[in-house]
């Protein structure tokens, strides 16, 4: 809901509770996976559900009320929504690149490092800065891949600045 300029919004007691779990609901999610702590991460999802849990009893009881309701049909879907963001969320966050897939990774760079000296000195040159620029840049691939398989920490790191714009538009 966009606020109108000049206009004062006051929801109504059902509204207010929702929207209080709304404001908590963010809260948990904007914490979630960061400082990486595996244990505060299960009780963040713990509790993100059981706000979710908590938002679609509301959710069930404002359909029974008016079941032809576009603001009850918007609300859910919009629950929908939620819920699948946060299962996405939760799988970017738990699954990452198999170790065995790293190991290959390295291997190749070695093989290719390896082919890389043995050509050099077969052929009688020793072009170092170009073996230098080749090795950096498959190292740094594979920092890169490393460090995108883990999106709430490294280099890159996932911002969770859109949910706390979302946060700040919740009315209080």
């Amino acid at each position: 809901m966009i606020p109108l300029p000049g206009v004062v919004y006051r929801p109504g007691p059902e509204q207010e509770s929702i929207l209080s779990l709304l404001r908590d609901y963010t809260t948990v999610r904007i914490g979630l996976g960061v400082p990486f702590d595996p244990p505060k991460m299960e009780r963040d999802v713990a509790r993100s559900l059981a706000l979710q849990s908590q938002l679609w009893q509301h959710a069930v009881a404002i359909t029974q009320e008016a079941p032809q309701s576009l603001p009850a049909y918007c609300f859910v879907a919009s629950l929908n929504e939620m819920n699948n963001i946060h299962e996405r969320r939760l799988t970017v966050l738990r699954n990452h690149v198999p170790p065995e897939m790293m190991i290959i990774l390295i291997a190749v760079r070695m093989v290719a490092m390896g082919f890389t000296g043995y050509h050099a000195g077969v052929v009688g040159t020793h072009r170092r800065i170009i073996n230098l620029i080749m090795s950096v840049t498959i190292a740094v691939l594979i920092m890169l891949v490393v460090d995108l398989d883990r999106p709430s920490r490294g280099l890159i790191i996932v911002p969770v600045q859109p949910l706390i714009d979302a946060a700040q538009a919740i009315p209080s």
